[in-house]
């Protein structure tokens, strides 16, 4: 993934993610109307999936899952153009 000009990066707890027996589960709280959108990469900067496109929704509570192999990953979240991200290990 690439950070790309003008966007800030900042790790922030409107995200949580927890994984379980090659399971990602992201939950998202989101304070007001907003854009967002949610990838997987690998640490060898390997896009793995996009789980959800670029999107905007009403402020509420949001729940996504997927399943990837065992492995480490870095959950990429983008909200409002600032990039938020999680290192992980899937087990």
């Amino acid at each position: 993934f690439s950070y790309g000009a003008g966007r800030s990066f900042s790790n922030t707890d409107d995200f949580n993610v927890t994984t379980s027996s090659n399971t990602i589960k992201i939950n998202i709280e989101i304070e007001e109307t907003s854009s967002y959108r949610i990838e997987v990469v690998d640490l060898s900067n390997n896009h793995v999936q996009t789980i959800v496109p670029e999107i905007r929704v009403q402020a509420g509570e949001y729940e996504h899952t997927i399943n990837v192999p065992s492995g480490n990953y870095v959950v990429v979240y983008y909200l409002n153009g600032n990039i938020n991200s999680k290192k992980i290990q899937v087990k």
